[in-house]
């Protein structure tokens, strides 16, 4: 009986045909695994973005560099990541590979609020961080305080600044928060003001509405310190 199906090649073209796909698939795997060998496609530059406050480029650099000799497709990028989040201040990492020789990172470093004990800052949750570097703070407050009160701390100075901030001129220097409980705050114009425990913030915002009257009526006095810890009224100290 004939075959219905007519034959679209002859065998010796589809045995060519299996040979060539064959060869064809051989050589892409001898490819893939050439590609893939350490000495081939080697890292020659890392792009380094993002502005660096708490972490020098060469610690990054150095974090990097054992990764990187194992050639550009040999990369493990979640353990670059993983590696640069462990330094103390970078809270996001972004790595990717532009071929054939060059690995971009993209470095976000964590928000600080206040500076504690000189050398960490405290950022938004009210976690301590002691990082590498410590630079571009100048303008941030000074925080003192039990450790685990920080993030007290944090959201009592938010609201502390703005009260603060309907006067132009008035800002925190410092804030301490001692184990009683108690406030105290220093200005940006060196007036140290004491709050108390009971209802600091209300206290404040009464200083900061008067505070405009008591300078203008003593123009030639300079305003030292201000206890508000009285039920009514406040105790001030002139030079």
């Amino acid at each position: 009986m004939k075959n219905p199906f007519p034959v679209l090649f002859p065998h010796w073209q589809r045995s060519l045909f299996a040979l060539i796909i064959l060869s064809l698939i051989g050589f892409l795997i001898e490819a893939w695994h050439w590609a893939h060998e350490a000495n081939q496609f080697p890292i020659k530059n890392i792009q380094i973005e993002g502005s660096l406050n708490f972490v020098s480029p060469e610690t990054i650099e150095n974090t990097v560099s054992p990764y990187v000799t194992q050639g550009f497709f040999n990369i493990p990028i979640s353990k670059i990541q993983n590696s640069l989040l462990a330094l103390p201040g970078i809270t996001q990492v972004s790595v990717t590979r532009n071929f054939p020789n060059t690995l971009h990172i993209i470095i976000t470093e964590d928000t600080p609020v206040a500076i504690y004990n000189r050398d960490s800052f405290v950022d938004t949750a009210g976690h301590i961080v002691t990082p590498e570097l410590l630079t571009n703070t100048q303008n941030l407050p000074i925080f003192m305080g039990p450790v685990d009160q920080m993030p007290k701390m944090v959201t009592t100075y938010q609201a502390f600044a703005q009260v603060l901030n309907s006067q132009d001129q008035l800002s925190i220097y410092s804030l301490k928060l001692d184990p009683l409980g108690q406030w105290e705050l220093v200005l940006n114009n060196k007036i140290m003001i004491s709050c108390g425990n009971q209802d600091p913030l209300d206290k404040l915002k009464h200083f900061a509405k008067a505070y405009p009257n008591l300078i203008s009526q003593n123009p030639k006095q300079i305003l030292v310190s201000a206890d508000l810890r009285y039920p009514t009224g406040l105790a001030l100290r002139w030079n």
